[in-house]
């Protein structure tokens, strides 16, 4: 019987026979075989009895020369007018002696040409339908890639801004100590108590050096805040570069399934 959706296009029998030991001993196997199409129900009023079919290629026949090695021969069935009728075979087989022998059947099958013809069309229409839907994912794939990589550009600039700030902090919060332990330094020698009529400097000194340390304050808390906002945006660039690798990977496996 066929299979599914499959017709068969020819029929292969090998059989594989060696001789048996006897009262004379051992003796060569030697074997005959044909095969067999019995007639179908319809056929049966027509035809006397089964008709034979096939034939056994010479470079296909091997001998039995010894119990070691086994002779073989394949019969072959290939109609020119194919694929082969369902139906019933016969293998009939012979022997001048007592042999032990094996039968292998073996059918080529191919499929039929409506639901292979129908399972590409099918495949055709399904694969122009995504040919549309990659062309369009590819095209959005491309914008949002540019997007991204000018949020990319935004964040390193943002992230400039903010180093160039912080720096900026520093280098001020370094010049008011600088200047704190200079002032601290010219208010050592200078009397607690001026005399009358003259300026008093130490009191002028250290109000300054109180100001000086209130602005460092202030700078050491903007500087905190910058390296914060460096911080956040750090991670900003880490993210937004993460997408634009994997937007990337999927631009690059969606043009390569397009070229398949």
């Amino acid at each position: 019987r066929h299979p599914g959706g499959q017709r068969a296009l020819a029929v292969e029998v090998r059989l594989e026979y060696v001789g048996v030991p006897g009262m004379r001993g051992y003796r060569n196997g030697r074997m005959a075989a044909f095969l067999l199409r019995l007639p179908t129900e319809r056929e049966a009023k027509q035809l006397q009895g089964p008709l034979p079919v096939g034939y056994a290629p010479y470079d296909r026949i091997r001998l039995n020369t010894d119990k070691h090695t086994p002779g073989s021969l394949t019969l072959l069935h290939r109609p020119e007018d194919f694929p082969i009728d369902e139906g019933k075979f016969q293998v009939v087989v012979s022997s001048q002696n007592a042999v032990r022998y094996s039968i292998t059947v073996q059918a080529h099958y191919a499929e039929r040409a409506q639901p292979y013809v129908e399972r590409k069309l099918e495949y055709a229409r399904k694969k122009q339908v995504r040919e549309e839907e990659l062309k369009d994912e590819i095209s959005e794939l491309w914008i949002s890639i540019r997007l991204t990589e000018k949020k990319l550009r935004l964040v390193r600039r943002l992230m400039g801004e903010a180093l160039t700030e912080q720096q900026r902090c520093e280098e001020s919060i370094r010049e008011a100590n600088q200047e704190i332990r200079i002032m601290w330094n010219d208010m050592q020698g200078l009397p607690v108590e001026p005399e009358e009529g003259e300026i008093n400097i130490r009191a002028y000194l250290d109000r300054r050096i109180w100001e000086t340390r209130e602005e460092a304050a202030g700078l050491e808390t903007e500087m905190m805040y910058w390296a914060r906002l460096y911080a956040l945006r750090a991670r900003s660039r880490r993210e937004v570069r993460d997408q634009l690798h994997l937007m990337l990977d999927f631009r690059r496996a969606r043009l390569q399934e397009q070229s398949e």
